[in-house]
């Protein structure tokens, strides 16, 4: 058994995985013509899960508040306009449970003075005054409006103050218009629904001082918005409006106080005051700050960039179950995703593990354990998402727990063994065991559809999705003439992530004593590399190709995928050098960043969202996977291409992703319309470039960290790391520009560990 797949429940999971394979074929066997007249059909109606832009989109960017379950997108006022095709709203969980949020004054929409997102990422300062009011007898600019909006996972919060700086007595009316839709996230993307909306109802209650709108889905759960006022100056009291009286003297202030709470079914949640909500976020903020290594610099634009990071992060963490974990992205993937929790724990790896043990654990308890068509999954899958608005609960989109990625196996494996090398958490390990090699036996089997040991997907359901690797869009894997390919297809990074996964998997099961796995590993992760390098690569291209199609043809275009070669460490040696050269040309590199496909592919458009887009996550991995190979300049150049876009983008916050337009001088990026920002991996981006400036190596096993041919960025001469925790120790690590090369200093590191500067060896 010790050669095999062990797991706890012996050879059960391995036989399993192998029935549903059977059962796989059987269902498929009549079927090459069928499959692919499904995949044409599917193709040639468009892409039902394409996030679709409208002109809010186009035009002016929604502000952003979001913690854990809760967001919320509303326009520089802190207005909310309902809008047949917008996307703005106060969401909880899934479904958008306010559409309409506006406050007037008078009747008139208040001047807008300034607003800005607070540091905390939740809460939005927005300073008004008035226009000119009561004929003329109130001044323009004479009353100042001051809105306090706070986003917490609970509910909404808002805060109003008024402050008279007339020289006279005033009276006047705020009104408070509010409506709720309670539209599925996907509906709002673009989806369209098989089902007929539920129904709204709206309720007054306690005098009037509380609104209640409640909505029955199609899933038969009961979702209500409860909007409470709180303070004396209430006038009128509606199902969609409210209405304040002003009485002010010269500089006299007045405030009150209202909050959204959600509920889903019959459960609420907490009921909190302006201030007890403000209380728990900071309270959070300040634990989690202590728990984490915190990196600074003499550079304050890096530092903004690094700021803003940690914001995001601390926003997109949430309790899901006995868990937390880092969510995707807002606004429309705020919920689990398998691929982007583990890609965003690899990159904050190294000063973050925590994190990746949350994402371990959490993966492994959602790990597929059967066959379902449906929802894509085989027994050891790891999971690419889960949903749990209307749509998802009642079966109109497959999304409740989806598993219809070929990348998130190998991944949850690799990031599982990086784990382990960072930490030496055994404990950790063991407690994962199972799932790593039910992972293992899904890689071998289900994942490797002809036994050619190349991790392939062919996706079942047709209203799922098509494409299953992270660049997930419809058209985003072709051939060289543009022609889309037929799966089952081979991703060129899959099979880099599936090399790393069985070497870092052949680490642990030595640690845990199954010396023959290990070596069986270690063997399959050898010819894994050989059959990549000597199949996967074309001269011509300099290159590695995309992918290979279901008749096992190359996919002879110049895509990133194949930077991942070299973050995994497949790529010979030979090889690597050609593919950063041909990354690092004009075709690939826009000065930003890495495209996503070159500039001179048939399907290239700068605009698109997989087909010449720039992603920081993708740049940050290839950045990695030059550092391995030895190629610091490279890293320098993608390192400063996205620091500079952080100078020319709101809040220094990187998006999703990109348009791969060409530098133009003076300008910044443009922006990609639907990209979500904040989002995880793009987040994480930073932290790995870093990471690979630095060339850091934490080997817990060994108590070793290794920095090779560390370089600190332009501009930056002191980069300072507190709270790096290195076996269960905090410890503060300076690096300082030298004569000869960064020079590292380390305080309060353990006795038995150490410490080396590697400039010599190029390849790690």
């Amino acid at each position: 058994m010790d050669g095999a797949y062990p797991s706890a429940a012996g050879h059960k999971s391995y036989l399993i995985a192998l029935k549903s394979q059977i059962v796989m074929d059987l269902l498929t066997s009549n079927t090459t013509e069928t499959r692919l007249k499904s995949q044409q059909e599917h193709k040639l109606s468009g892409d039902r899960y394409h996030i679709q832009p409208d002109s809010k989109h186009s035009g002016e960017k929604s502000t952003v508040l979001n913690h854990a379950n809760s967001f919320a997108l509303m326009d520089s006022w802190g207005d909310i306009y309902p809008a047949a095709s917008g996307s703005d709203g106060i969401y909880h969980r899934g479904t958008r449970f306010i559409n309409e949020w506006v406050l007037t004054i008078d009747g008139k929409k208040p001047l807008l003075l300034g607003s800005t997102i607070k540091q905390h990422n939740n809460i939005h300062s927005v300073d008004l005054t008035n226009p000119v009011l009561a004929a003329g007898k109130i001044p323009e600019n004479t009353l100042h409006i001051f809105r306090h909006q706070l986003m917490l996972d609970a509910g909404y919060y808002e805060r109003i103050t008024c402050v008279n700086y007339n020289e006279s007595d005033i009276s006047c009316s705020l009104s408070l218009y509010f409506d709720g839709d309670f539209k599925d996230i996907f509906e709002i993307r673009g989806t369209k629904r098989q089902l007929e909306p539920g129904s709204v109802e709206k309720i007054c209650q306690d005098s009037r001082s509380v609104i209640r709108i409640e909505y029955m889905g199609q899933d038969h759960i009961k979702r209500t918005a409860v909007i409470k006022y709180e303070g004396s100056l209430l006038a009128d009291c509606q199902v969609q409006k409210m209405v304040f009286a002003l009485h002010l003297q010269p500089h006299e202030q007045q405030q009150f106080q209202i909050a959204v709470h959600f509920m889903i079914g019959s459960a609420p949640n907490a009921s909190l005051c302006f201030d007890q909500a403000k209380k728990q976020i900071l309270e959070e903020r300040s634990i989690r700050d202590h728990k984490q290594a915190q990196i600074s610099s003499d550079n304050i634009n890096l530092n903004n960039w690094l700021h803003r990071a940690y914001t995001d992060l601390f926003s997109l963490y949430a309790e899901v179950g006995q868990n937390r974990y880092i969510y995707a992205g807002v606004p429309w993937y705020n919920t689990p995703f398998g691929r982007d929790g583990l890609i965003t724990a690899i990159e904050l790896l190294w000063i973050q593990p925590q994190m990746a043990k949350n994402v371990l654990l959490f993966l492994a308890h959602w790990q597929a354990h059967t066959f379902s068509s449906q929802n894509d999954a085989e027994p050891g899958k790891i999971l690419h998402e889960a949903r749990e608005g209307e749509m998802a609960n009642t079966g109109e989109i497959p999304f409740k727990r989806y598993y219809g990625t070929v990348d998130a196996t190998p991944l949850f494996i690799l990031l599982a063994g990086k784990y382990y090398k960072r930490t030496g958490d055994l404990a950790a390990i063991k407690a994962i065991w199972p799932a790593v090699l039910d992972g293992l036996a899904w890689m071998d089997i289900s994942g490797d559809i002809d036994q050619d040991h190349f991790v392939e997907y062919q996706f079942k359901n047709p209203d799922a999705l098509t494409n299953q690797g992270w660049k997930d869009s419809v058209d985003a894997i072709m051939h060289k003439d543009g022609t889309l390919a037929k799966s089952p297809i081979a991703l060129c990074e899959v099979q880099g992530y599936a090399y790393e996964a069985k070497l870092l998997a052949a680490d642990m099961a030595a640690a845990l004593e199954h010396p023959q796995l290990a070596e069986k590993l270690s063997n399959s992760a050898v010819e894994i590399r050989r059959k990549f390098n000597d199949i996967f690569w074309d001269g011509r291209l300099k290159c590695f190709v995309l992918a290979l199609d279901g008749e096992k043809e190359p996919c002879r275009v110049c895509a990133s995928n194949a930077g991942h070669a070299l973050f995994t460490g497949i790529a010979d040696k030979e090889k690597s050098a050609q593919t950063m050269q041909t990354l690092m040309s004009a075709k690939m590199f826009s000065l930003w960043g890495i495209r996503t496909l070159a500039s001179d592919s048939v399907k290239f458009n700068p605009m698109s969202y997989h087909n010449g887009s720039i992603w920081p996550h993708d740049n940050a991995l290839i950045a990695m996977g030059f550092a391995r190979y030895g190629f610091k300049s490279a890293v320098v150049q993608i390192f400063n291409g996205l620091f500079e876009a952080t100078t020319f983008i709101d809040l220094n916050r990187l998006p999703e992703l990109f348009c791969g337009l060409k530098k133009r001088n003076g300008e910044g990026p443009t922006a990609y319309p639907v990209a979500c920002a904040p989002q995880a991996w793009a987040v994480g981006s930073v932290f790995l470039l870093l990471a690979s400036l630095l060339g850091i190596e934490i080997d817990a096993p060994k108590k070793q960290i290794v920095f090779h041919d560390p370089v600190l960025p332009e501009k930056v001469q002191v980069l300072h790391i507190d709270q790096l925790l290195i076996s269960n120790n905090s410890c503060q690590l300076t690096v300082t520009t030298g004569s000869f090369g960064p020079q590292i200093t380390f305080e309060d590191l353990p006795e038995d560990w150490s410490y080396k500067v590697n400039r010599d060896e190029l390849f790690w």
